[in-house]
């Protein structure tokens, strides 16, 4: 008797663990759709996008770091840059490429069923591909707003680390030393 319940119980919780597999697999399913319908899969799988959107983020790094640099110097870090951006292309390209699976699997974990349908059908739906198609103009908006303030911020705060090193005490030598 015991083990024919056992036997049940345990049928039982493999139809659980089937039901639990297929719901993952289908969310995993929706994930890797979204992923392709809202413009990540594009985005992460096109090296030319790739490697114009590192383009256009080194660009406004580039307008911030040689803000208060000398002609000179901006021109070095320029021409240094324009030498190193193959590479930092490739690494970031490579980067990109083994976070791909791990960010589908984010969404996967981070939305339910109901909701990655809704997401798919609102990106599928021709005011999602809008969205989708203005996105990379609104992110270089953005990034460029963001490096403005950045360097803006950065040269602030060394103002004020400078200000209040030149109010701050200075530090007596100790008693006997050097005697």
């Amino acid at each position: 008797m015991r083990s024919a319940i056992a036997l049940l119980l345990m049928v039982f919780l493999s139809g659980l663990t089937w039901a639990d597999d297929t719901a993952s697999a289908e969310r995993h399913k929706l994930a890797a759709e979204y992923f392709r319908v809202s413009g990540y899969e594009e985005l992460y799988g096109d090296s030319r996008k790739v490697e114009e959107a590192i383009s256009s983020q080194m660009y406004t790094l580039e307008q911030s770091v040689t803000a208060n640099m000398t002609p000179a110097d901006a021109a070095d870090y320029r021409r240094f840059m324009a030498e190193m951006r193959p590479d930092i292309n490739r690494v970031i390209a490579a980067a990109l490429e083994r976070m791909r699976p791990q960010m589908i699997d984010a969404v996967a974990e981070t939305y339910g069923i109901e909701e990655l349908r809704a997401l798919v059908a609102f990106y599928s739906s021709e005011t999602g591909q809008k969205i989708v198609a203005r996105t990379p103009e609104l992110t270089n908006r953005m990034m460029a707003v963001g490096g403005r303030e950045m360097g803006e911020m950065m040269k602030s705060m060394q103002q004020l680390v400078a200000s209040r090193l030149q109010q701050a005490p200075k530090p007596r030598a100790a008693a006997g030393k050097g005697k």
